[in-house]
């Protein structure tokens, strides 16, 4: 917010851009598999957005890497007694390369390197994790996710795990062993010279010779023999300790050859729950650079290390993959697995990274891995409880690199498991990293909510997590308070061009599920000190409600279609009006936060709306007073003097033709001159106010003693101002990367500009882009579905090829959920509400099974272009609701048969809930798939190609001209100061 804040509701101030939630770059696990160029395109886009940062390498290895300097002697001078692992005189590693360009041969001598080092620290008795280091350049680490990229590292530092590969495992030791033993030179034997030709020609001379010949060929069978035994020895990204990319060339700069290095980071974090972050190196001929990858981006050293000048600083390094705590390695301690089969009296718990796991405690997928993790009790914040995740319902964002890496399980309490009789209570465990500078999510929940149901998600606890009295974040914890400066080189951005400044987008822009799309826009540093990285800190939040999406919903009994809709809908209204009235605006309206929770713990038929994740809330101290409480109080406003009252009620009834108006309309009326067109209005979207007196109400005002939330002061949760930048969730849209949710976003968030306003004023949000999002997630249920259960209508179907009957429905559907294009998407929901094109375009496309519901989108329609038009419109929550209620009315008049799709829908959250509260009798050894869950993504046949606007026009990049309102000159705002005729210019009229 730039210059003075305003201190009546009249006044409007320039402002900054507002903060939306920052993009998110994850990979849906739910959709078809994702690609190598996926992953690279990702990690492109990490780089170029400013989450890259360098530090000095010395104080890299000291704050990240503190091995004992006593225990780094020790094993150097093992290495350099052990024949040729180290050539001391030549400052030269056995075996690898330091001219050749062939990638492929660093890759054995680099791992036998590696692991001699490892060998020498074993004596030591010091490593706290049990790992090897192996080759797979040439087969794929093995993955229970099976969208996961099948991409391969070089090297991989792998964790020992329990079952089939145990013996593998050992046989590489006893390999090792053997290899720690001197090798016994073979006989030489004289011979005659005579004998030498025959040994050359194959005669009886040959067989003295025969000693040394078989001695190399043991040798070499051994060798051969480690290296087949390496390559049958099973990696699981799940047991990924450290990733490690070869290349033969040196680096130019300090980012060269990062992006293969940071994709195969991004697929430890999406595999690991219980990774914190991740350590990866990349070694350039001879010089080897260690990074690790937060949320808050990723980490370099600024210069590599020489492994050869350098032997002591490589062998540091190599040391601190097994030698450092897990928690310094990126492992979170404060996760265990339940081992399997699960005894629900005796659980059993271990840490993921203990060398007893087996791969079958894993369960059989990313979604039923079942963890312990404890939370505060309710009651006593003091005292700790454990809760087992039961099944992940959403793991598509946690290999973000630089975002919140949001996982959400459905969890009960192991206390209950283990005493009480099923069904037990399903509780929802949230954990991510917030913004440190922000509040956490348990903060944004009104006091009233713990007392009193207002519809909101019930919270039961929720803390920053901690680890040994720490807080567990990215600045202290994690990268220990390591000064760092970004690097002023050469980096791809997001259109393949090559830029020397470097880019940074505004904190605050992620979302929750779904669906992602890249960004054309960053912001150019004006130093390396401007910039600093979004520090994060680890939290967990518990809510006691489970439910379903709100395309899910069944019908009521009774035979009355769509109540449950509609219903659930009024609940989540009135639940967004109270949050806003208390001071605190969602901003992330969509399906996946608007939930169906069942009211009775073993059934599905009584439910009710409940309004969750406040992950991007943003919250407001400051309340500003109506619009009659400033116009009540002019000097010249007509109730104030009563001699001019009649005057004004007749230049009322004059221009609006005998309309009658009580004092508050009138009090307004004069206030400004907005009133004319914006009451002019009003009586257009409802006729039947002409035949009664017009109240404030009917305008939308409110009364004069409340107060209305003002957050055009809002700041960014790093306190900097957003810039330009653009995301979007739907469960429609093909591309598996994650942001928030631009189908339902209004187009002045999408361009922060007005849409019928050329003032200059930067769009805030407000309740009113909240409303839209909701009118727009019934909008795509109406026109994608095709009754109960969020079945998708048999035209959107995948496989299904376009019509000429159906061209148009799919135009819709791409111009407003389908599409990648930002600036496609803006311009078409601009374009639609400026030119009034709802009823024309999009309502005839709403499927014949929402019908009765056509007219509720229209009331919802008008109220949003009303509000648009007139931002201080105050009431419209209460008119959203009132739409909603009459159309519930109607629908309870006429009742209709049930759909046919409701029993399955029943049949549906029955098995879903049992399968959680019955846990773990009926799941624990259940191999099938992993149900319901909050993650959803489309067939990629969905993904459209189209650049024609929603009226079949080509589409191209809108101009500023083509962004303005077309036709007549917009109304002013109410707020605008007054032009509208004072009363002492009414009474000399008339």
């Amino acid at each position: 917010m730039t210059g003075k804040p305003y201190d009546h509701h009249f006044k409007t101030e320039l402002g900054c851009p507002d903060t939306a939630p920052r993009n998110s770059r994850a990979f849906n696990v739910t959709g078809s598999r994702t690609t190598a160029a996926e992953v690279e395109k990702m990690v492109k886009k990490d780089i170029t957005d400013g989450n890259l940062y360098l530090a000095n390498t010395e104080d890299f290895l000291t704050k990240l890497f503190p091995v004992d300097a006593s225990i780094v002697d020790e094993v150097y001078k093992k290495l350099i007694k052990k024949e040729g692992t180290y050539n001391l005189g030549k400052k030269l590693w056995k075996g690898l390369p330091i001219t050749t360009e062939k990638e492929s041969s660093y890759y054995q001598p680099f791992v036998e390197i590696v692991e001699s080092i490892r060998v020498a620290s074993e004596s030591l008795g010091k490593a706290t994790l049990c790992c090897r280091w192996i080759d797979r350049h040439s087969k794929y680490p093995k993955s229970r996710d099976q969208d996961a990229a099948i991409i391969r590292p070089d090297i991989l530092c792998v964790l020992k795990m329990e079952g089939e590969e145990q013996k593998k495992w050992e046989g590489l030791g006893d390999i090792e062993e053997k290899e720690k033993k001197p090798k016994p030179k073979p006989p030489v034997r004289r011979s005659k010279r005579k004998n030498r030709g025959s040994a050359r020609g194959g005669g009886g001379g040959g067989r003295q010779n025969t000693g040394g010949g078989e001695g190399e060929a043991k040798d070499e069978k051994e060798d051969n023999n480690k290296s087949e035994q390496q390559k049958e020895m099973a990696a699981w990204w799940l047991r990924v300790n450290v990733p490690i990319e070869i290349k033969p060339a040196e680096s130019k700069s300090a980012v060269d050859h990062v992006e293969q290095l940071f994709g195969y980071m991004r697929q430890v974090l999406r595999e690991q729950a219980d990774r914190c972050f991740v350590p990866g190196l990349l070694l350039s001929r001879r010089g080897l650079q260690i990074w690790l990858c937060d949320r808050s981006g990723v980490l370099g050293t600024r210069t590599p290390i020489d492994i050869h000048k350098n032997p002591k600083g490589f062998i540091r390094v190599i040391l601190g993959c097994s030698l450092l705590p897990p928690e310094r390695l990126g492992w979170d301690p404060t996760m265990r697995l339940c081992r399997q089969p699960i005894n629900p009296q005796c659980p059993e718990l271990v840490h993921s990274y203990d060398p007893s796991v087996k791969l079958s405690d894993y369960h059989s997928s990313l979604y039923n891995t079942n963890w312990v993790i404890e939370m505060p009790s309710k009651t006593d914040p003091m005292k700790r409880e454990e809760y087992i995740t039961v099944r992940a319902l959403s793991v598509v964002r946690a290999e973000c690199m630089s975002e919140r890496a949001t996982i959400v399980w459905a969890v009960i309490k192991v206390d209950d498991m283990k005493t009480k009789i099923p069904p037990h209570h399903i509780y929802v465990l949230k954990q991510c990293w917030r913004p440190t500078a922000g509040n956490h999510e348990g903060d944004f929940f009104p006091e009233e909510s713990k007392t009193r149901d207002i519809h909101l998600g019930r919270m039961h606890s929720y803390e920053d997590v901690k680890y040994d009295g720490d807080v567990m974040d990215t600045q202290k914890f994690i990268r220990q308070g390591l000064d760092h400066f970004l690097p002023s080189v050469d980096i791809i951005n997001a259109n393949g061009k090559r830029t020397t400044e470097t880019l940074q987008t505004a904190e605050g822009r992620e979302g929750y599920l779904d669906i992602t799309l890249s960004s054309d826009h960053a912001r150019v540093a004006a130093s390396t000190c401007d910039l600093e990285p979004i520090w994060r800190t680890f939290a967990r939040m518990l809510s006691e409600d489970y439910g379903w999406s709100m395309k899910e919903f069944r019908d009521l009994l009774e035979f009355r279609d769509l109540l449950e809709l509609l219903k659930v809908s009024d609940h989540l209204i009135t639940a967004h009006e109270l949050l806003h009235f208390y001071g605190v605006l969602h901003r992330d309206i969509s399906s996946g936060n608007a939930l169906i929770c069942p009211l009775v713990t073993d059934g599905v038929m009584t439910t009710e709306g409940r309004l969750i994740d406040l992950d991007y809330a943003k919250r407001t101290e400051r309340f500003v007073s109506p619009v009659l409480f400033h116009a009540k109080r002019k000097d010249d406003t007509p109730s104030n003097d009563p001699a001019t009252i009649e005057a004004c009620r007749g230049a009322f009834q004059i221009i609006f033709k005998k309309q009658a108006a009580d004092d508050d309309v009138i009090d307004a009326w004069i206030s400004s001159a907005s009133f004319t067109p914006y009451i002019t209005m009003i009586l257009g979207y409802n006729p039947s106010l002409r035949n009664s007196t017009i109240t404030g109400y009917d305008i939308g005002l409110l009364e004069e003693n409340k107060k209305l939330p003002d957050f055009s002061t809002h700041t960014t949760q790093n306190r900097q101002r957003s810039v330009r930048h653009f995301f979007f969730i739907c469960e429609l849209h093909p591309i598996k990367y994650i942001q928030a949710t631009l189908p339902y976003a209004s187009a002045e968030i999408l361009s922060e500009q007005r849409m019928f306003h050329v003032d200059g004023i930067i769009a805030m949000h407000k309740a009113v882009h909240d409303l839209e999002a909701f009118f727009w997630v019934i909008v795509c249920i109406c026109i994608t579905r095709c009754g109960p259960g969020g079945a998708r209508r048999e035209e959107l179907r995948p496989g299904t090829l376009a019509t000429q009957e159906t061209q148009q429905l799919f135009l819709i559907v791409d111009c407003f959920f389908y599409t990648e294009k930002i600036q496609r998407l803006e311009y078409n929901k601009r374009k639609l509400f400026t030119k009034n094109d709802f009823v024309g375009y999009v309502l005839p496309h709403v499927h014949p099974y929402f019908e009765r519901l056509k007219p509720l989108l229209v009331r919802w329609w008008k109220i949003l272009r009303i509000a648009h038009q007139f931002p201080s419109f105050e009431t419209i929550h209460d008119w959203f609701l009132d739409a909603l209620r009459d159309t519930i009315s109607e629908i309870e008049k006429d009742p209709f048969e049930i759909h046919p799709y409701t029993a399955n829908v029943d049949a549906s959250r029955q098995k879903d809930l049992r399968s959680l509260q019955y846990f773990p009798n009926l799941n624990s050894t259940s191999q099938e798939s992993r149900g319901a869950t909050w993650d959803s993504s489309p067939s990629k046949d969905l993904l459209s190609h189209s650049s024609r606007d929603y009226r079949g026009r080509e589409f191209k990049k809108p101009t500023h001209q083509d962004l303005l309102p077309q036709g007549p000159p917009p109304p002013q705002d109410l707020s605008t100061p007054t032009q509208a005729p004072t009363a002492k210019r009414l009474r000399r009229r008339i």
